[in-house]
């Protein structure tokens, strides 16, 4: 795979604006992006608040609760209160795969 950089902004407004702003107007590798989609987001916490596994990134971006936006070439979807959707997700997802940012591995994982 081609480790080229590309520009994207992956961001959604959860809970009250604890998701990462890691992937704000940045430039990154396929397997960064990969990696930021995958990663733990830290939001789901137990009764003891502690960090309950499992709540990626990725997962913020087709459920959360206002706000966020997903952009990568001409490909910019922004979306508001009540109107997050897994189908702008995978859209993204695919159009990042077809462009060879991502692997087939994955993209078959994400």
């Amino acid at each position: 795979m081609d480790e080229n950089k590309v520009f994207v902004t992956i961001y959604c407004m959860v809970f009250d604006d604890r998701f990462s702003k890691e992937m704000i107007n940045r430039v990154a590798t396929g397997q960064e992006i990969y990696d930021f989609l995958m990663r733990d987001a830290g939001l789901c916490q137990d009764e003891n608040n502690e960090i309950i596994p499992g709540d990626s990134n990725l997962w913020y971006l087709g459920c959360n609760d206002k706000y966020g936006i997903l952009q990568y070439k001409h490909f910019t979807k922004v979306w508001d209160l009540g109107e997050s959707s897994f189908d702008r997700v995978e859209a993204f997802i695919s159009l990042l795969y077809l462009d060879h940012v991502f692997t087939d591995e994955q993209y078959r994982n994400l």
